[in-house]
């Protein structure tokens, strides 16, 4: 939903799979012109959401976040 709302931010990824077989799913938040500069020399900040069955908070917790820094870009903060 927010990589369709916020395609210049929003980006989908997957790192892999679990040994179960599992997508391991990864949410970028980044801005289309600085898509020339390679992941690997950019400074980044790794949230990590939903890695324990049942913690409900930590999901809400990173949609929270991506969101406030969603909504806090687009109104220029």
């Amino acid at each position: 939903m927010l990589a369709h709302e916020y395609p210049h931010l929003v980006q989908l990824s997957s790192i892999g799979n679990t040994f179960e077989g599992n997508e391991q799913r990864l949410i970028i938040l980044t801005e289309n012109s600085t898509k020339s500069i390679p992941f690997e020399s950019k400074e980044a900040i790794f949230v990590n959401g939903a890695h324990h069955a049942r913690e409900l908070t930590s999901v809400s917790m990173v949609y929270y976040l991506l969101l406030k820094l969603i909504y806090n870009h687009e109104k220029g903060d």
